[in-house]
């Protein structure tokens, strides 16, 4: 391949394998809600240089989710996108700020345990969640700088909101984006050469659209409450990874 568009040190085979895996993990988004995003971020931990992975995840996650959200477009609250973009504009300027000023240990294992507290604990042990949306956009865009994936914890969120499924797909690409977007702006700002790897992240964004529309195809055949189920399933299951992953 041109050295121009692949100047990486990825071999063919390894290139057309994450390829597959943009178009698989789109799907697995699309059609449940969430999964692709942390399972992506898994696989390019296998494969490419540390200090790029989250801003290469960042970049086909954008694509993936902003896909997403235009064929769900007419289904996205914009009050509440609007919100959420309020608070991670704030959250990522000061994740930006850290970032700069020196590196913080990964916390991932404490974002699986309030997933998991989300998700499962009844209400009356829970301290009152009805925070603003705008909160939830700055504190999750706040740690997705150093983590990575905070999917999980917005999905969390979002499936406390009673909407249904089309909405919640919808939301959560639109939050998704909003964050990977803003995040892809602060590693520009801090100097990421985004153009050594633009090659490889345009193929897995194509990849990954055509999984998006397949992946919508079949969430259009989930019965509401079932999808319901299986994305607070996804979560949970997301959640446990993160966290048998940290310590083990």
């Amino acid at each position: 391949m041109p050295d121009l568009l692949f100047p990486t040190p990825l071999t063919g085979w390894v290139i057309v394998l994450l390829v597959l895996i943009a178009a698989m993990t789109s799907t697995m988004t699309a059609a449940v809600g969430a999964g692709g995003g942390l399972l992506m971020l898994v696989v390019l931990i296998w494969f490419l240089p540390a200090e790029v992975v989250i801003p290469v995840h960042a970049i086909v996650q954008l694509g993936s989710n902003s896909g997403r959200l235009y064929l769900q477009r007419k289904h996205l609250d914009i009050q509440l996108i609007g919100r959420f973009s309020s608070g991670a504009l704030i959250g990522t300027a000061l994740g930006g700020l850290l970032l700069i000023a020196f590196a913080l240990e990964d916390q991932s294992w404490l974002i699986s345990f309030f997933v998991l507290w989300l998700l499962w604990l009844p209400s009356k042990y829970r301290f009152p969640l009805k925070i603003p949306f705008s909160m939830v956009g700055s504190s999750t865009s706040f740690l997705s700088v150093f983590v990575g994936a905070t999917g999980p914890l917005v999905g969390a969120f979002i499936s406390r909101m009673s909407l249904k499924k089309a909405q919640t797909s919808a939301l959560f690409a639109g939050a998704m984006s909003v964050q990977h977007g803003l995040k892809l702006i602060l590693f520009g700002l801090v100097g990421f050469a985004f153009q050594q790897w633009i090659g490889l992240c345009l193929l897995m964004i194509s990849s990954g659209f055509i999984g998006t529309q397949l992946g919508l195809k079949l969430q259009n055949r989930l019965p509401e409450q079932r999808f319901k189920q299986i994305f607070r399933w996804m979560l949970t299951l997301l959640a446990l990874e993160m966290l048998i992953s940290h310590f083990w």
